[in-house]
């Protein structure tokens, strides 16, 4: 998969061509109307991926699953993921990193700051040089936390090919009032 948006920045070059990642311009209404000689990057293929540590609560996938596809696999494990939006059917993993998405449970379970342990990273170099930031380790102060680096960085800095995270435990139950 990051062969694959290698060949995609080594084929676009140096000529300072704008790249857009957040796919199916979900987040962003604007982005449906291109002004300069942009090409918009989706990734939604890249959803092959997909392993979870019950154990730690640790997920690993690629970063084009559909956040509500991916949800629904926590849930079979008693997991969800951390946050959740409007945007839930469509909206992908990477794109939710690269905007630094929050939605209605970031209250309860905090932002994604607190959640995310890893990336992989495609560098929009003359190399396309791929980067494996962080670990699948919960607390790991062995140096920097450099996938933070591309948190809310809109795809500016890279494009996300793959995501490791926290996943919670789902309540067994919910419960609402009316004041």
């Amino acid at each position: 998969m990051e062969s694959d948006v290698l060949a995609f920045e080594n084929f676009l070059g140096k000529e300072g061509v704008l790249k857009d990642d957040i796919t199916l311009n979900t987040t962003d209404w604007t982005g449906q109307f291109k002004v300069h000689d942009e090409v918009v990057l989706s990734l939604s293929k890249i959803n092959n991926s997909f392993s979870f540590d019950d154990t730690m609560g640790i997920l690993k996938c690629d970063a084009g699953f559909i956040l509500e596809d991916l949800d629904n696999k926590l849930a079979s494990l008693g997991y969800m993921v951390p946050f959740d939006l409007g945007a839930k059917g469509s909206c992908q993993i990477g794109g939710n990193i690269a905007t630094c998405a929050g939605g209605i449970r970031l209250i309860r379970y905090g932002s994604l700051h607190a959640h995310l342990l890893g990336l992989t990273v495609v560098l929009p170099d003359e190399h396309g040089t791929v980067l494996h930031l962080g670990s699948d380790i919960r607390k790991d102060n062995t140096s920097l936390h450099t996938p933070h680096l591309f948190l809310g960085s809109e795809g500016q800095l890279g494009v996300i090919t793959s995501v490791t995270m926290t996943a919670v435990p789902r309540p067994k139950s919910v419960q609402s009032a009316m004041l």
